[in-house]
Order: C-alpha cells, then sequence, then structure tokens
C-alpha cells in the first residue's frame, strides 16, 4: 500500500503539471511536489529504515528521469530527505501538525538544496527570489495535499 501511495503521488504530479503549467514567469498556485511529500509521510508506514531509504533513493532515481534533467540528483536528495525525516520521526510525535510542519520544512529544505545545487554546476540561471516565488507559490495546494493524505494514511494503514 506505502508504494501505491508514492506512484499515486507522482502520477498525481505528472497529472498537475499537464493540467496547470507553470514556468517562471507564470507560477500557479497549484504547483505540486507530491512525491516529496508522499516521502516524508510514508515513513511510518515502512517496516525498516532500509526498506525506506531504497525506496526513497528509486523515488528520487524515477523523477530525475520523468521529471528533470539531473540524473542522481533527486536521487540523493530523496535520500536526505528520508534521513532528516527519520530522524525527526523518531524525537517527535507523529501527529498531523508534525506531518504539516515537516512537509513545510521538507519542502524548503528540497527548493533551496535544489537551486543551491543547480545554481553551483551553471544549470540554472536565476535569482534566489524565484525559487522564493516558486515556494510561496507551491504551498497551499502541498499542505493541503499532505493533510489529505496524512488523514488517508492514518486510517488506511498501520504505523510501525
Amino acid at each position: 500500500m506505502v508504494y501505491i501511495v508514492i506512484i499515486f503521488s507522482f502520477f498525481f504530479d505528472s497529472l498537475f503539471t499537464n493540467l496547470i503549467p507553470t514556468t517562471f514567469t507564470n507560477l500557479s498556485f497549484l504547483m505540486p511536489f507530491f512525491t516529496i511529500i508522499s516521502i516524508v509521510l510514508v515513513y511510518p508506514y515502512f517496516k525498516n529504515d532500509r526498506s525506506y531509504y531504497i525506496t526513497a533513493f528509486v523515488t528520487g532515481l524515477i523523477y530525475d528521469i520523468a521529471y528533470t534533467n539531473t540524473l542522481f540528483l533527486n536521487a540523493l536528495i530523496f535520500i536526505t530527505i528520508a534521513l532528516i525525516v527519520k530522524l525527526l520521526n523518531k524525537h517527535f510525535n507523529r501527529t498531523l501538525i508534525f506531518n504539516i510542519i515537516l512537509s513545510f520544512g521538507i519542502l524548503i529544505y528540497y527548493q533551496i538544496l535544489t537551486f543551491f545545487l543547480l545554481t553551483i554546476t551553471g544549470q540554472i540561471n536565476y535569482q534566489i527570489l524565484t525559487i522564493v516565488m516558486i515556494f510561496i507559490s507551491s504551498i497551499v495546494v502541498n499542505i493541503i495535499y499532505a493533510i489529505a493524505f496524512y488523514l488517508i494514511l492514518k486510517k488506511a494503514l498501520k504505523q510501525k
């Protein structure tokens, strides 16, 4: 079931970006990062951490192939996201508020790290204000998605 959630999120990312196209000059408030949110939310439902890390890596690799032109970048970022999620889940109660804050924080982390890595490698050439606008334009839909999926997962699956 956990893999179905990740696959659903992956395809939902694609559906949203195809239905509501965005560019850096025309950002939409429905800019999805559902796959990243799903990696954050599914951690408690894995039986062991190794499976979670492998899943995060493979998901990031597929994300690289399908959505970006940066092989292994998202695979490595998704692994670091998995490490952060594991660490924070060990120290905090898994509540709705915690998951909203964690999802919000991971989205900031993902966007800043991606911006930084793509900038130092010369693959992008835009200012920090653009990354701020991307983040602001994605908050609403991604937090709603995180809340909905947290509630669905909590009812459908048992935590480890």
